[in-house]
């Protein structure tokens, strides 16, 4: 498989490349930190450090603070462009280069553009109790000047959000509030065009932990078989099939706070009593969820969320929060895996595993894992990718990613239990059979897809 090609990178539009003269600058080392490390959180700040080989005097004053930096995948035939990162440089640091003589290298410490939202205040917010359908359309116009707001299917377009006054309020608590109601996530999916710049996008997209689609039995155009993994049904993801052989062995797997939950607290909005802003209730919690089981046996294991919620409002409106967030079942994950070589990987593949517009997207599957293994009767390593971090050697990209919460899974597969393989009348099927089934499917994966 050739090797993928090296990122190109761009300072305020401007190329950094070495193939036209010599004295351009060199990309001599990258790397990007990026995502979440626990999927109860929104995105923070993402961040990317790289090296510049100055090899002849030249004039610097491309390189400063605020200005705009990215790294992007310049498409070959049959392949899609895509940004790796996107952001301001935050730092700078120069000093003479160790082996070649003369050079100059230059260290640059980016953030992407969440470091902006950060900062960002809206003044005189105020709307009426409104169905999310319609607050998220303000959410758009409130958004700072550059920026779109861009969302998949909302969970529950038709849910109620409290009125609200605001003389100054964070944009990005603002949107965090209205989007915790609905059991969503914020990612900053800006992007990067070469000769128009960047383009400033803030996505939400419902959180992937739950509401799992069934396993299901597939056949190859060889005839052989195989087991489509069940994806999460609440996001628009995207399924990424890797061998375990691709991945270290020596990944671990982990329990942590966040894999199991006892109680969720939800603070919601009182109606507006003419003062300057909208009032916080008291924390509602276990109101409407008998938790005490649990509690005895994994003691009080808390989140809290703050909501744009009416106080007041209906209990079926906070009822899905409380039990979406609340878990019982303490299980191990891997939680992060290294790959082994990334040429492996396709470009495309690559590019959902890295790329800012995919956060949250991709479903990792790794096929044929250890037989001893904490989570074993599992037939692979499975869930959506929330962070990484992604360096660049100079020849290949070094790769480890974050995994999710272990998704859940129903208890059997979505159709063709072993008893109605032979007999479904379907084309589809009719030439498969047991000298057929090849060595991709396990006793797991039949024991997953459905028993007779």
């Amino acid at each position: 498989m050739p090797e993928h090609p090296a990122p190109k990178v761009y300072i305020d539009d401007v190329l950094m490349d070495a193939h036209k003269t010599d004295t351009k600058p060199v990309l001599a080392g990258m790397s990007i930190k990026y995502g979440v490390e626990s999927d109860l959180d929104m995105q923070g700040v993402e961040s990317c450090s790289l090296e510049l080989l100055i090899k002849e005097p030249s004039d610097l004053s491309f390189l400063d603070l605020g200005k705009v930096v990215a790294l992007y995948h310049e498409p070959t035939a049959g392949e899609s462009s895509f940004t790796y990162f996107v952001g301001r440089i935050q730092r700078l640091y120069a000093s003479p280069d160790e082996k070649v003589k003369g050079a100059l290298r230059v260290s640059i410490s980016a953030s992407d553009f969440t470091a902006d939202l950060a900062n960002e205040t809206v003044y005189g917010v105020s709307s009426a109790a409104t169905p999310a359908s319609t607050r998220i359309g303000h959410m758009g116009g409130w958004a700072p000047t550059g920026w779109t707001v861009s969302t998949f299917p909302l969970r529950f377009p038709d849910r109620q959000h409290a009125a609200i006054v605001y003389k100054e309020k964070p944009y990005l608590d603002l949107l965090d509030e209205f989007l915790r109601g609905q059991i969503m996530l914020r990612t900053n999916r800006s992007y990067y065009v070469p000769g128009t710049g960047a383009v400033k996008n803030l996505t939400a997209i419902q959180d992937s932990t739950k509401e799992v689609a069934a396993d299901k039995l597939g056949k190859y155009s060889d005839n052989s078989w195989g087991v489509i993994a069940g994806q999460p049904t609440a996001a628009s993801t995207v399924a990424l099939r890797v061998h375990a052989s691709n991945v270290l062995a020596d990944a671990g797997w982990t329990k942590e706070p966040e894999d199991v939950m006892t109680e969720v607290s939800l603070q919601r909005l009182d109606a507006w009593n003419g003062t300057d802003d909208t009032a916080r209730t008291p924390i509602t919690s276990r109101a409407h969820v008998d938790t005490t089981a649990m509690r005895n046996r994994f003691g009080v294991r808390s989140v809290e969320f703050n909501t744009d919620l009416p106080a007041g409002g209906p209990v079926s409106d906070v009822l899905p929060i409380f039990n979406h967030w609340l878990s019982t079942e303490s299980q191990w994950r891997a939680k992060q895996l290294t790959f082994k070589d990334t040429e492996k990987l396709t470009i495309s593949q690559l590019s959902y595993l890295i790329a800012p517009t995919s956060r949250q997207t991709a479903f990792l599957v790794v096929r044929d894992p250890l037989e001893n293994r904490p989570d074993r009767g599992t037939s692979d390593i499975r869930g959506v990718v929330i962070g990484g971090s992604a360096t660049w050697t100079g020849k290949k990209w070094e790769l480890t990613v974050t995994l999710g919460r272990v998704p859940g899974l129903p208890a059997a597969g979505d159709y063709y239990t072993c008893d109605n393989i032979g007999t479904v009348a379907s084309g589809y099927f009719a030439e498969g059979t047991c000298a057929t089934v090849g060595d991709e499917l396990s006793c797991n994966d039949f024991l997953r897809i459905g028993a007779p």
